[in-house]
């Protein structure tokens, strides 16, 4: 079903970003590819944030309100405003117990078709259906998956290397990949919707 193969993703995430970056020294880990970039931390901080105010409580106000209630705005920066002296393994060990708790959670809901295609209200999309909300969390994820694993961390090893492109590229191939389910409107997922999830 489709429940089963966006959580397919969804359960390994915390793993593969504890295998990238576990252990990594600090100087890569908080490396960043130039002013307004995210380091490794930050895409951690980001996606504990995204567990917390998100994709489940927005999913939620879906199935409970339907578009009467519109999503409340999601701060991209709310990482920075947090401790940022908490050690890189207690943000992946939270971002792990975050997302088991959400996941069995969209797994008690028990999702029906009809529920699937109930709409909502986005702050700057739109009405947009449960369907593409959970696509979008699938592809969001790919997305942290490649900003924690590489920009940061190779322009700290190469200072002189510009990969920005190069991420950009590969950014798009996997949402479009990613979320040929979600069929958000306004050209797809790729850059609008993974900056203002």
């Amino acid at each position: 079903s489709f429940v089963e193969e966006i959580t397919s993703v969804l359960e390994r995430t915390p793993a593969v970003l504890d295998a990238l970056l576990s252990g990594l020294p600090d100087s890569l880990i908080r490396a960043t590819d130039g002013p307004d970039t995210w380091s490794a931390y930050d895409v951690i901080g980001h996606l504990i944030h995204g567990e917390q105010t998100d994709w489940m409580p927005r999913l939620e106000i879906i199935l409970r309100d339907g578009v009467s209630r519109p999503f409340e705005p999601f701060d991209r920066e709310a990482q920075k405003h947090l401790d940022q002296t908490r050690p890189l393994f207690a943000l992946l060990d939270e971002f792990r117990a975050l997302r088991e708790s959400n996941l069995a959670r969209l797994r008690e809901l028990a999702l029906t078709p009809d529920q699937l295609d109930a709409k909502g209200m986005h702050p700057a999309l739109g009405e947009v259906t449960a369907r593409q909300l959970l696509a979008t969390w699938t592809a969001h994820d790919l997305d942290a998956a490649i900003a924690a694993s590489g920009v940061g961390i190779a322009h700290a090893l190469d200072p002189a290397q510009d990969l920005q492109d190069e991420r950009a590229i590969v950014v798009e191939i996997v949402t479009e990949e990613g979320v040929r389910d979600g069929r958000l409107r306004r050209g797809g997922l790729e850059r609008r919707v993974t900056r203002e999830d």
